[in-house]
C-alpha cells in the first residue's frame, strides 16, 4: 500500500497533474491590508513579472511571467489574516523550482524588512 502511494505521488509530481506547490512564509507583524500592500508592491517592481488579477478581499495575487525565449508561467500569492496583525504569504505554483523559491524569497524579504520598519 505504502509502495503504491508512493508511486502514484512520484508520478503526479513528475508529470505535474494539477498539483500546487506552495512556500509558506513566517508570520508577519502586519495587519493584512499592510501585508496585502507590501506583496503587491514587491510583485510591482520585478520587472519579468506583471499583476495580471487580484482580489483583495480574499488575499489573492495572480502573476505572470513569460515572453519568446521563457515559456509563460503564473503564479498565485495569496495573503492570510491569522490574527488582527499577524499575517502569512503563501505562494502556489503548479511546477515548483528553484527559480520560483528565490521569487518567493524576494517577496518574503520585502515583507519581512516592511514589518520590521512599520509600527503595528
Amino acid at each position: 500500500v505504502i509502495r503504491k502511494f508512493f508511486l502514484v505521488g512520484f508520478c503526479l509530481f513528475f508529470t505535474g497533474c494539477a498539483i500546487f506547490h506552495f512556500r509558506k512564509a513566517e508570520a508577519y507583524n502586519m495587519s493584512f491590508d499592510q501585508t496585502y500592500e507590501t506583496t503587491l508592491s514587491a510583485l510591482d517592481d520585478m520587472g519579468s513579472w506583471r499583476v495580471i488579477q487580484t482580489d483583495h478581499k480574499r488575499g489573492l495575487i495572480v502573476a505572470e511571467r513569460g515572453g519568446w525565449i521563457d515559456p509563460q508561467r503564473q503564479v498565485k500569492v495569496i495573503v492570510k489574516r491569522l490574527e488582527p496583525f499577524l499575517t502569512k504569504v503563501e505562494l502556489y505554483d503548479k511546477h515548483a523550482t528553484p527559480f520560483t523559491q528565490k521569487f518567493f524569497k524576494a517577496i518574503d524579504r520585502r515583507v519581512r524588512e516592511r514589518a520590521v520598519t512599520y509600527p503595528s
